[in-house]
């Protein structure tokens, strides 16, 4: 009876570990031979670094219990996590900079949301003052704060230039201190969202930058007829990247014949765990994952009164600050909590002078 009690957590972790283990090899034999083929796949796929999170308990639990079977069932997954993981610590080697740099920010101010505090948008303000950038891409601002006198957010005598998109509702937003040269937006279709396309004069040259949204990637109807009672079981049910990647390849279709050097962020709705997040960084550049480290992710956070609630962090990062060939990412981080169900990222950009 003795010898048995003692034997309890050797069996316990290799019952644990040779339940994990094989579901984790799996998936990523999914994954990489089958992609994003089925909508279920396809929503797993924005979640694949966090598969490796029970390692955290279950290889102290082998070790302490000295389970020979459960390490050997873990290691694979540990020599999977580290090929996974380590290069997200590790900034892309760059080029030195000969140009000037400027500060981007791009933030999803949530402003379908019903249960902000009534200074929400003052608190937004206060720390766009602060981080002084050049570039300030929004997406989801009111109408309310479009009809502002003083400007959107009352940054008008920050941001001279802001641009909106015409609509009633709320919508992407560009505001800056460079000069405007031009201005455009276009419908990616596939059900509408457009994005912005807007010309600066920067460092003795004209830039593209671009203010993207595009649309969840969801269905009308669920795949699995159940109750829906909150915004993220709906995403799980009705989860279907079809538009969605529609959009992105439109956009970078536009991209490909962009004459000028480009900045392009906002929220993509796309995971970069994803296999269309693949798809993009392959024509562009990922500021966060060249000056970044880790993860920094940006959404969903659980809004309660208008505050993030710190015990629920953010699952995935879908803002983004991409650019073209000929900039170089300086800095790249994630900004706080602002009352939003998205959390701002922001970047420094130095241009990179033949």
């Amino acid at each position: 009876m003795q010898s048995r009690l003692k034997r309890w957590p050797d069996w316990l972790a290799s019952l644990l570990a040779g339940v994990y283990a094989p579901l984790v090899l799996v998936y990523w034999l999914l994954r990489w031979f089958a992609g994003d083929r089925w909508w279920w796949l396809a929503f797993l796929n924005n979640f694949a670094v966090w598969y490796f999170l029970p390692l955290i308990v279950l290889l102290p639990l082998a070790l302490l219990a000295r389970s020979r079977r459960g390490l050997l069932l873990l290691l694979p997954i540990v020599a999977l996590a580290a090929i996974t993981l380590v290069p997200y610590y590790i900034p892309t080697a760059q080029a030195e900079a000969a140009g000037p740099s400027l500060r981007v920010v791009t933030f999803n101010v949530w402003g379908g949301n019903g249960t902000l505090v009534a200074d929400h948008y003052n608190r937004v303000a206060d720390w766009l003052r602060q981080v002084d950038a050049d570039v300030v891409i929004m997406q989801e601002v009111p109408p309310s704060q479009r009809a502002r006198e003083d400007g959107f957010l009352g940054l008008g005598d920050l941001y001279p230039q802001q641009i909106a998109l015409d609509t009633d509702e709320w919508t992407n937003v560009i505001i800056t201190r460079l000069p405007v040269v031009a201005q455009e937006s276009h419908a990616m279709t596939e059900t509408q969202p457009r994005y912005q396309r807007v010309v600066v004069e920067f460092g003795g040259e004209q830039i593209a930058v671009y203010s993207v949204h595009t649309m969840l990637p969801v269905r009308p109807d669920p795949h699995i007829e159940v109750p829906i009672r909150s915004l993220y079981e709906s995403v799980l049910l009705r989860y279907d990247e079809t538009m969605r990647n529609w959009q992105l390849d439109y956009l970078l279709d536009q991209l490909a014949n962009e004459p000028l050097p480009y900045i392009v962020a906002g929220d993509f709705n796309t995971s970069d765990q994803s296999l269309a997040y693949t798809r993009l960084a392959t024509d562009m550049h990922d500021s966060f994952r060249e000056a970044g480290a880790g993860f920094s992710t940006t959404w969903p956070l659980v809004v309660v009164r208008g505050d993030a609630w710190a015990g629920i962090p953010p699952l995935v990062r879908i803002d983004y600050i991409w650019h073209s060939d000929g900039w170089i990412a300086e800095t790249a981080e994630r900004g706080p909590a602002l009352g939003s169900d998205h959390l701002p990222m922001m970047a420094t950009l130095a241009r990179v002078m033949p």
